[in-house]
Formats: C-alpha cells, structure tokens, sequence
C-alpha cells in the first residue's frame, strides 16, 4: 500500500506523452545550460525550446479535446457528456 498509489493520480494529465517528457527535459538542459554559462547564445535557445515546450502543449490539449469531443454521442453518451462538462467547472 506505501509503493503503489490507490485512488486517481493527484495530478493526471490525459495529454501528456513521451514526445512533451523529451521536450521539458531538453528545455530544462537548455536552463541549465543557461545558469551555468549566461551568454546570449544559451539564452537564446533556452528561449526557443521553452516555446517549443509551450507549443507542443498547446497541441497535445487541442488534440486530445477533439479527440474527446469527437467520441461523444450525445444520444447515447449523455452521462459521459454531462460529467466531461462538471468536470470542466471544477
């Protein structure tokens, strides 16, 4: 019961990937690239691979949200919808 965690993840992301782990990771290389040697240089791509971070966000949610809108028929799946929309409110 101490290892393995019961109950929802306290802060699951349904659009996380592999592919966004991998651009965090190099955006913090690129930080810490930056503290180390603060040059223009290292700034510059910090800069970059922090928008890079943020886009790919941004098209990960817009993807799995019209992934998620798009399976719901809402003359069947009225449940699902109403609980994605209460969902949204808190």
């Amino acid at each position: 019961e101490v290892s393995i965690p019961r109950g929802c993840r306290k802060h699951y992301k349904p659009f996380w990937s592999k592919d966004l782990q991998d651009a965090v990771c190099r955006r913090e290389n690129a930080r810490k690239d930056l503290e180390k040697v603060p040059s223009d240089k290292n700034k510059i791509n910090y800069n970059k691979e922090a928008a890079k971070v943020k886009l790919a966000v941004n098209q990960a949610k817009r993807t799995t949200w019209h992934k998620t809108t798009g399976q719901l028929n809402l003359a069947k799946d009225g449940n699902k919808a109403w609980s994605l929309l209460n969902s949204l409110s808190v």
